[in-house]
């Protein structure tokens, strides 16, 4: 790698990083009554990025508080915060779905973020954030990707939802379509899944690989050329270490 493009990489890391921040402090938040939804797509050399936030209002979350407090004691305990974020990153993980070219994707989700604040009952309004990674599939400059990403996931006391497109430097979007319409960077609407139930379809071009390789989640596996060569240096190096403590031992004997 060279330099130039060892700096471009950090920078897009960092950025990364920040990403998440970034998308739950570019909203109002949460409100008093309802819960809001956000989500924010980047697609990347090498895959896209999914960030979804939920921002519980300030009254739902004060009935989450007291359901999650089993023991009754007004304390928010680390085992009870952990089984109810496990149990609603399984509902994400179970209500959503990605499609990336012909054979189909994953989404690699990583362990939710509850930002619970104050672990008490009384703790007020708090979110939920999760990151997913789609990887693309090796192709040539010129191939356009297609990704379909549906979420079916009902909140209680649903209020604004968002979905917006933020595609790193080198990427061209050549579709952007919500329920099948046309949204160009995004779209709000009110109230319950809406069309992303019905899917999201991005189309987009890698022009520029600045933002491949951030991380080895979406790294090709190796071939068979590399596994092999492998192989051969492993088994030279065991023969090596067998040849060295073999001398060794004829020198002690001696």
């Amino acid at each position: 790698m060279t330099i130039a493009k060892s700096l471009r990489v950090t920078a897009l890391s960092l950025l990364g990083c920040c990403s998440l921040e970034r998308a739950v402090h570019a909203h109002i938040g949460s409100s008093e009554t309802v819960n809001n939804r956000y989500y924010k797509l980047a697609p990347m050399a090498d895959r896209v990025r999914i960030v979804y936030t939920i921002f519980f209002g300030r009254e739902p979350s004060a009935d989450l508080r007291r359901n999650m407090d089993t023991d009754r004691d007004g304390v928010l305990s680390a085992s009870e915060v952990a089984t109810y974020a496990g149990a609603l990153q399984s509902d994400v993980v179970r209500s959503t779905a990605a499609t990336l070219g012909a054979n189909g994707a994953k989404i690699h989700w990583q362990p939710i973020d509850l930002g619970i604040g104050r672990a008490t009952t009384s703790g007020g309004a708090f979110s939920a954030d999760l990151v997913g990674t789609v990887c693309l599939q090796q192709s040539g400059p010129k191939e356009v990707h297609r990704l379909t990403f549906v979420d079916g996931l009902v909140l209680a006391k649903p209020g604004e939802s968002e979905l917006r497109l933020d595609p790193a430097p080198g990427i061209r979007i050549a579709e952007s379509r919500l329920g099948g319409r046309e949204v160009g960077a995004g779209h709000k609407w009110q109230g319950g899944a809406g069309p992303v139930a019905q899917g999201y379809q991005l189309s987009f071009l890698v022009e520029r690989d600045d933002s491949a390789g951030l991380n080895d989640l979406c790294k090709p596996p190796p071939s068979e050329k590399h596994r092999l060569r492998s192989i051969l240096v492993g088994g030279a190096v065991l023969l090596l270490l067998a040849a060295a403590l073999g001398l060794r031992a004829v020198r002690r004997r001696r």
